[in-house]
């Protein structure tokens, strides 16, 4: 088991490394032909330079002779089921569609409940899915996450969105992602568990924000 975490985490971070070092080159360009970005939910404008500041910085922490080693290990020793490049976009993603979503809820116009159902069902589908890839270990004791109720309610919508913020955030700052040498069990049973509630809460979001746009064309 420990071994197979190991790998995880050392492939979560050979991703991670590509998207740490590629906005620092000249003429970097992602995927909408615009310099040095991830482009949101959308693809109306890239991020700005505070943002991406702060997730490089992020992503600078992971441990880059880990990277390495991950990048010199034999294919035929390799977990096949890790795909690198997906474990990269969902756990960029998450953060990307996540920060959105703060920022919808903090505003003082109304929310818009077709998208914040639709951005929660995308980080349920990647947040699944990084759970699968990851392979994190999970112990006798463990009680799955309860079912959740979101209120079909701007305000507990906007309630369950911050608990949502700090689950995603508490997941990607796990310092069980900063050094894959060493893996402390604790710190990982810990991320698989964030995860299990934040696939459970933006569940639960999602539900409540169609309520709320049907609701909304109802009156209309």
């Amino acid at each position: 088991m420990a071994s197979t975490i190991r790998i995880a985490l050392q492939a979560i971070i050979a991703a991670a490394l590509v998207s740490a070092i590629a906005p620092s080159v000249p003429g970097w360009q992602d995927g909408s032909g615009q310099a040095g970005g991830l482009v949101r939910s959308g693809g109306t404008r890239p991020e700005s330079d505070s943002e991406r500041r702060a997730r490089d910085r992020r992503e600078r922490e992971f441990n880059l002779r880990m990277a390495e080693r991950e990048g010199r290990r034999p294919i035929e020793r390799r977990e096949t089921r890790l795909d690198l490049a997906q474990i990269k976009e969902d756990f960029m993603r998450i953060q990307v569609i996540n920060d959105e979503l703060v920022k919808t809820s903090a505003r003082a116009d109304a929310l818009d409940p077709k998208l914040v159902a639709k951005s929660a069902a995308e980080i349920k589908k990647r947040a699944e899915r990084l759970k699968y890839n990851l392979a994190l270990p999970e112990t006798e004791e463990d009680v799955k996450p309860p079912k959740t109720e979101v209120g079909a309610e701007v305000g507990l919508l906007k309630s369950s969105l911050s608990t949502l913020d700090k689950l995603i955030t508490g997941f990607v700052t796990n310092p069980a992602f900063a050094s894959a040498d060493v893996v402390d069990t604790r710190l990982a049973i810990k991320a698989r568990r964030d995860l299990e509630e934040i696939i459970e809460l933006s569940g639960g979001i999602k539900k409540s924000g169609e309520k709320l746009s049907k609701v909304a064309r109802k009156s209309q």
